[in-house]
């Protein structure tokens, strides 16, 4: 193998090493990101509903304050099922707004003291 093919299989080498590397750094830095800053959603306008189903005719289990938290577990079209405070139940996607939690602490105490960022 000559000199010029030596190099060349050495660059290519190096270059597939740098670039598996800076996709393992890329999915490391996406977890760590998200242990730190999670997406979280509260109410939005003055009340909301907390329902029984993904439903208007649904039973209202609650009538949810403004800045509670709404803790996601699973969606059915713009319906969403979750927990707030102690309460499960379905909510309609228009009275969620989404946020980016910053901190390390418990929700509970964050939700106090936690700086907060609206994300639109």
């Amino acid at each position: 193998m000559s000199r010029i093919n030596k190099e060349w299989s050495f660059i290519l080498i190096l270059g597939a090493f740098v670039l598996v590397l800076g996709i393992y750094a890329k999915s490391m830095n996406q977890e760590s990101f998200r242990e730190v800053a999670k997406i979280i959603y509260a109410v939005a306008p003055e009340v909301g509903n907390l329902r029984e189903g993904p439903t208007t005719n649904s039973e209202v289990i609650k009538k949810m304050k403004q800045g509670d938290i709404f803790r996601i577990l699973k969606s059915k079209g713009n319906w969403f099922f979750g927990k707030s405070s102690l309460y499960e139940g379905w909510a309609h996607r228009s009275i969620l707004k989404k946020y980016l939690y910053l901190g390390y602490y418990d929700e509970y105490i964050l939700n106090k003291s936690t700086f907060e960022l609206e994300w639109n």
